[in-house]
C-alpha cells in the first residue's frame, strides 16, 4: 500500500496544485510494533515540507520587494545568490535575487 503525502499553497484565490512531499510504502496488513511513520519517513516528510515553505516564502518576499515604489512597476532581476537557510529540520538552499 502506498501513501502519498502532498501539500498545497493557496495564497488568497490563487492556489497551487498539489505538491508531492513523499510517497510512504507501507505494508498491507501491519502487525502492532510498526503502526505510523517510522522515524526516519517522518524526517524525510519535515526536512521536504520545510524546503517547499521556506522556498514559497523568499519568492512571495521577493516578489513584494520588487515593486517599484514610484511607478509600480517591477524592478529588473540582476543576477540570484545562494541563501543557506539553517533551522531546526536542516539547511535548505534557497535562490534569492540581488
Amino acid at each position: 500500500m502506498q501513501i502519498k503525502v502532498s501539500i498545497a499553497i493557496s495564497r488568497g484565490a490563487a492556489e497551487s496544485g498539489e505538491l508531492p512531499l513523499l510517497t510512504l510504502e507501507v505494508d498491507a496488513q501491519p502487525s502492532i510494533d510498526p503502526l505510523g511513520p517510522g522515524l526516519a519517513d517522518a524526517k524525510a516528510v519535515l526536512t521536504k515540507l520545510q524546503v517547499q515553505l521556506v522556498t514559497r516564502q523568499v519568492e512571495l518576499m521577493s516578489t513584494s520587494q520588487r515593486r517599484c515604489d514610484g511607478c509600480g512597476l517591477n524592478r529588473a532581476i540582476k543576477d540570484y545568490h545562494d541563501v543557506h537557510y539553517r533551522s531546526l529540520f536542516g539547511s535548505v538552499v534557497v535562490k534569492v535575487p540581488r
